[in-house]
């Protein structure tokens, strides 16, 4: 989950750049910057959500990346065969 999200704000860093660009043409029109802008706002939005949500479940996410969430991951999917098999 980490990795899609650090990937995602990667790829919108990109998108980001590649607006900023465009609005520097010396002939962009004004629709078009209005059009550029209401993307760029769009990508400002989803990059801010994804970064928060890294943020928040930081604690989460390195627990599942230690030894000890590799231990958890194991018993959770030993478990969840059980439950499986039983059913």
């Amino acid at each position: 989950m980490r990795r899609n999200a650090l990937a995602r704000i990667g790829e919108l860093e990109t998108a980001e750049c590649d607006i900023s660009h465009e609005m520097e043409r010396p002939r962009c029109l004004y629709k078009e910057r209005a059009r550029l802008a209401t993307q760029y706002k769009k990508i400002m939005s989803e990059r801010r959500a994804l970064k928060d949500w890294l943020h928040a479940n930081r604690a989460a996410l390195e627990y599942m990346d230690s030894d000890k969430g590799a231990n958890l991951k194991k018993w959770l999917d030993g478990f969840i065969g059980a439950v499986r098999k039983a059913q």
